[in-house]
């Protein structure tokens, strides 16, 4: 009888000691995964699963930290494996969801791009071909001079576009987008002044 009950405490105290342990491993796996998440560009791409990573890393560090400052034999690092291991998972959707969501941000730029060149090039042969007047003269001067910099301005979506920067050059092409259709149109309403 004896000997069985020192072999339950045994098990208790392992049980206890075990748990009084911080799960370092795990630690160092859920900021592994999140370095990853970082090195392709979760923070852009899939900027909600990255901060909910990084939010439950932080939390689960908070209560590595609050166990540590108690007793060894009050030690319990259950909760905090639990948030590691969710880290861990939400970390590892941010890296899958980041490689598919720049993919979508590399095609969704090239479109933009593209799109961009059309209504730029469209409103171009349109101020070419738009009759001047002394009525309409300074206005298609300074239509000349916006497309001009909207060139400007494309070129450097392109250059973002070489370089990765999928977001930055989706947002300069549609500006230019967006400026060269009310260019074309503003060609249109000077050229109704002229007749």
């Amino acid at each position: 009888m004896r000997k069985g009950a020192g072999l339950f405490l045994q098990v208790i105290l392992v049980g206890l000691v075990s748990c009084a342990w911080a799960p370092e491993r795990e630690l160092k796996e859920a900021t592994q995964v999140l370095d990853q998440a970082r090195a392709v560009e979760a923070d852009l791409y899939a900027s909600e699963t990255f901060q909910e990573a990084a939010d439950i890393l932080t939390m689960a560090q908070a209560e590595l930290e609050a166990q540590a400052e108690k007793s060894i034999l009050s030690r319990s690092y259950g909760e905090a494996a639990k948030l590691l291991e969710s880290a861990k998972l939400a970390g590892s959707r941010a890296v899958y969801e980041a490689k598919s969501g720049k993919e979508q941000a590399r095609q969704d730029a090239e479109a933009a791009i593209r799109d961009a060149r059309a209504a730029l090039e469209s409103s171009q042969a349109s101020l070419a071909k738009a009759r001047s007047s002394k009525q309409t003269s300074d206005d298609l001067q300074s239509m000349k001079a916006d497309l001009e910099t909207l060139q400007a301005v494309l070129a450097e979506a392109e250059i973002e576009f070489e370089a990765g920067n999928f977001i930055d050059a989706r947002n300069k092409a549609e500006m230019v987008l967006a400026e060269a259709g009310s260019i074309g149109q503003g060609v249109g309403n000077a050229s109704k002044k002229t007749t």
